[in-house]
């Protein structure tokens, strides 16, 4: 199913729903650096994607609930959930429920994720690196932070500095290089036992002084007749998750042979 949006500008932008969901610049560049607490970007991001799932509606859930969304336990998820509703970032629609309740839920809403998306303030990121990612390891926030960027020059890949990544996050510089170093090498995220593919490849300039990020879920490429780049999901990805068929294999079928 294809989301048509823009309308405001007379546009018409499609994005598969399925795969995707479209994220709001303005996540970066206001919400995420005014928050103080890490689990807090991650519940919000985590809380915007189900919202947006849920197509302007209002949403039931208790503290159980949304530590489920980050793996995180109902302490620390109630801190997180006060912040982001105390900052105006969500919206409690039904004040009446309960935190803890398993019956009279409050209600929540997510206002950026349900505003009406304009061309160019906006970017479409893969579901699963929410659903799937995020409560595995906690670090694939940066993950969306770098699609950010190779979306503003619509690459397979970026090179913002550390400095730049604590900015748009909003976080410590030594939480943002351990995070990079944990997802850019493979052998190093094969360690954390996640058994999700691996999802940063970074290489380097000639010198060594610069390196260029690519998130691998993002295949960005040009197709024949057109002059701009569009983005896919890599075959890996689209394979693992379920939203493409595996190939079938073309090696040739082993044979017993009594000779």
């Amino acid at each position: 199913m294809m989301e048509e949006t823009g309308k405001r500008r007379r546009k018409r932008i499609f994005y598969p729903r399925g795969s995707w969901f479209p994220l709001q610049n303005e996540v970066f560049e206001t919400v995420f650096p005014k928050l103080r607490g890490n689990r807090s970007r991650q519940l919000y991001i985590a809380m915007y994607e189900f919202a947006q799932r849920q197509q302007s509606k209002p949403f039931s859930a208790n503290l159980t609930d949304l530590g489920k969304m980050i793996d995180c336990d109902s302490r620390t998820a109630r801190a997180c959930i006060i912040e982001l509703v105390k900052r105006g970032f969500v919206k409690m629609a039904h004040e009446g429920g309960k935190l803890r309740s398993r019956t009279d839920k409050p209600k929540f809403t997510v206002p950026l994720a349900t505003e009406d998306l304009d061309p160019g303030f906006w970017f479409p990121v893969p579901r699963f690196l929410v659903t799937d990612y995020l409560p595995k390891y906690k670090g694939s926030l940066v993950l969306i932070a770098l699609l950010y960027h190779q979306h503003m020059s619509w690459k397979d890949y970026c090179w913002p500095g550390v400095q730049r990544l604590v900015k748009v996050l909003g976080m410590n510089r030594r939480s943002v290089y351990a995070y990079l170093n944990k997802m850019g090498h493979e052998h190093r995220w094969k360690r954390l036992g996640t058994g999700l593919p691996w999802p940063l490849a970074i290489t380097y300039s000639p010198d060594g002084k610069r390196r260029r990020f690519s998130v691998r879920a993002a295949q960005f490429y040009i197709p024949p007749g057109r002059k701009k780049a569009v983005v896919k999901l890599r075959e890996e990805f689209a394979v693992y998750f379920g939203y493409r068929r595996k190939p079938p294999s073309t090696a040739p079928k082993e044979t017993n042979s009594d000779r």
